[in-house]
Order: C-alpha cells, then structure tokens, then sequence
C-alpha cells in the first residue's frame, strides 16, 4: 500500500465531468445560435447577449459609485490644502503681531503716573474679575465633572474575561458595537469580463459558427455535430474554429490537411494565426475544463 502511494498518480476524468461538444460555456445547455469568443469558449448567443448587457449595467452604476467617490475624495483634498494654507497664514500673522508689540514695548517705557493710573484701574476693577475667575473656575469644574461621567460610562465592565462574557450576552452595549470603514471602491474596467478567462470582450469580438449536425441526430435535442472537413463526429476531441469558412474542423484533421500551408481546406484561402482558434473544452459543474485527467 504504502509503494502504491508514492510518487505522481494520474486519474482520467469521467464522461460526466466533460461536457461533449456543442455545449454553452455559461448555461450548460446545448447551445442555440453558437458564437465563439476569441479565448475558444462557444456559447449560445442569447444568454451571451444579456451576460454583456447586465454586466454593462453593472459596471456602469459601479462607475458612477467610483466617480462620486473620487469627486469626494478631491473635494476633501482641496479642503485640507486650504485649511493648511489657512493655518500658514494665521501663523505668520500671529508671529509678526508677536514681533510688533515686542517692539513697540520695548520702545516706550511706562511712567509714574501711568503707572498710578493702572494701579488704580486694577483695584477698582478687583471685584468684577474675581467674580469672573470664580464663575470660569466653577464652569470647568462643571465641565470636568460631565467628562468624568462620560468616561465612567463608555469604559469596560469588569476584566477581559468579564468583558467576553459580557459581549457574547448584551452585544447591544455601545463599546462592543462594530466601527464602520468606509471601503475604497476600486476604479471598474471599462468593458464587462468574460464569464470563462475575467478578459475584456465585446460584442464585436464574438464570432458567430456554423455547426454542421450529425443527421442520426438531427430529431433529437441532444444533437452531435460532426466535422466540417471529415464528417467524424465530435464528442470530446480537440477541435479549431475556421474564421473565414465560420465552421468547426477536428484540430487532427486540419494539421494534417492545412497546418502547414495555412490554407483553409473549405475555402481554398489563405488563414492567418488570428483565423484559427483553438476550442476549449468546458467542464460541467464545478469539474475543471480543458483536461481529460489531474495529477495527484
């Protein structure tokens, strides 16, 4: 058992982990109206109308969440560079008030007379600040004692242990109540993603196929199409799209017809790379496509 268990094993994937070919990519479902993309997925090409048309919906309302957040965000930045601007000012403006009075201080010196003169401006006025020194002493007392109450109330109840239990059984209490964070909305694509590879596509990019039915099918829903070139029925080969003849052809067939000249066999033309496209393999469910076996 246990040299059994060594090294690199190799399991086939079953027949109900592929889907055959002829399969939408999205829905899967036999497709109706195929249009393959350009990464070689084929989907039916209604359920990929309305797949491009809700996510365009989609990205546009996330557009303008993103604009509006973006128009906040500069707003706010313009407020902090003027409130910074503002202060600067004020600072310089407090400095040099600091600086005249400095020096007109020190240019005129005070007086006898001005000097009883202020002695008795200050005791006529005695009373009246001491009063206002008391009413001032006793509204931070107040105003001391109002905090002190606030903290008594938002501080923890108890130990850590207590304050555990105590937030598994009265949740509702403010100091257990979650903070909100507001989260960045990240800047959306410009085109909807491709159900399959998440890569930009557009409607124009869909490439519309001409599947050829195998006729022992053609009563049934469960259709077979067979190859364009061969007439051999696909199941799960590998298979290549012909752009320019809009039909399918097993990708053995035309390696050995056309792979080397680049000439289509259906319409005698010339094919470039970008005229052939490799078909995928979707899987059914949650199995991987692509692949016929995983390594372990």
């Amino acid at each position: 058992k246990h040299a059994q268990d060594y090294g690199t094993k190799e399991a086939r994937f079953g027949v109900d982990s592929q889907l055959p070919f002829g399969y939408c990519a999205l829905t899967l479902a036999p497709v109706v109206e195929p249009v393959v993309t350009p990464s070689g997925h084929v989907y039916s090409r209604e359920p990929m109308f309305e797949y491009l048309l809700a996510k365009g919906k989609e990205l546009k309302r996330q557009r303008a969440l993103y604009d509006a957040q973006e128009a906040e965000r500069a707003i706010k930045m313009g407020a902090d560079i003027e409130a910074a601007a503002s202060a600067q000012t004020d600072a310089f403006v407090k400095t040099q008030t600091l600086l005249i009075a400095a020096s007109s201080s020190s240019a005129s010196a005070p007086t006898p007379s001005s000097a009883l003169v202020a002695v008795g401006s200050s005791s006529s006025a005695g009373p009246t600040t001491a009063g206002s020194k008391r009413k001032l002493a006793e509204a931070k007392t107040e105003e001391d004692a109002r905090s002190a109450a606030v903290a008594e109330l938002s501080k923890d109840v108890g130990d850590k242990v207590t304050s555990a239990q105590l937030k598994g059984t009265s949740y509702w209490l403010p100091q257990f109540q979650p903070e909100h964070r507001k989260e960045k909305i990240a800047e959306p694509p410009a085109r909807p993603p491709s159900p399959n590879t998440g890569r930009p596509l557009r409607l124009k990019d869909l490439c519309p196929v001409n599947l050829k039915v195998d006729q022992d099918t053609a009563n049934l829903l469960d259709k077979k199409y067979v190859c364009a070139v061969s007439g051999k029925q696909i199941t799960y080969q590998d298979v290549v799209l012909l752009k320019k003849a809009n039909a399918v052809c097993l990708e053995r067939v035309w390696k050995d017809l056309g792979g080397a000249s680049m000439i289509c066999p259906l319409t005698s033309e010339k094919l470039k790379t970008k005229d052939i496209i490799k078909l995928k393999k979707p899987g059914s469910s949650f199995a991987a496509g692509g692949s016929v076996q995983a390594q372990k």
